[in-house]
């Protein structure tokens, strides 16, 4: 029988013959499971959790960030000049109305001023960028792996974003991912350097 350790919680997988990706699933959810129960029985779990809380709301306001600049993009506006506004009425948007997440619940997904319908998307974005700034902070742990992998995550529904918009994909975000690739230097001590520069030109 083979292990597997997840978090520090071990879980048995099959004999390698026998072994396929339904029972690999399976006990990967129960590792899973186990960490996730004893990780309500450890002390300061509640403080584990205020910081995932923080995590899930700066990742949201990244995900609102994220939401402007890909639909400016697509469009080819500027997304660092010009205020955010309603995309039907042309209204100037108040602070309290662009609270990441809480603000379209409050608002019922409508704009305050003319009561049209927002597009959903800015709600589920804002919620897909919190839960990944939290997973990739509770799969890492602290540090620059965890801070890359977020700026990573973060580019990519950018990217895809303004792919579905405007079927395009500028230049201008492919540059964007330098950032992360210097963290991963940094991280890794910069080996292979001259390898991933050159794979990076190629692509």
């Amino acid at each position: 029988m083979g292990r597997t350790v997840i978090h520090g919680f071990t879980a048995t997988l099959p004999p390698y013959r026998t072994y396929d990706w339904a029972n690999a699933s399976s006990a990967v959810y129960r590792a899973l499971a186990i960490s996730k129960s004893s990780f309500f029985n450890q002390k300061g779990a509640a403080t584990m959790w205020l910081i995932y809380l923080y995590l899930f709301l700066f990742g949201s306001c990244i995900g609102s960030f994220v939401n402007v600049a890909a639909l400016r993009t697509a469009e080819g506006r500027s997304f660092v000049k010009g205020r955010s506004q309603c995309p039907h009425c042309g209204q100037t948007l108040k602070a309290y109305e662009l609270i990441p997440v809480f603000s379209y619940i409050f608002l019922r997904g409508r704009c305050g001023h003319c009561k049209a319908k927002i597009s959903p998307r800015y709600f589920f974005v804002e919620v897909a960028s919190g839960l990944v700034f939290v997973f990739c902070f509770w799969w890492y742990g602290p540090g620059w792996e965890a801070a890359g992998t977020c700026l990573l995550g973060a580019l990519l529904i950018c990217v895809f974003l303004v792919d579905m918009q405007a079927k395009i994909i500028p230049n201008g975000l492919i540059v964007c991912f330098i950032a992360p690739a210097i963290i991963e230097l940094v991280r890794t001590g910069g080996a292979d350097i001259w390898g991933r520069v050159i794979g990076f030109f190629v692509v």
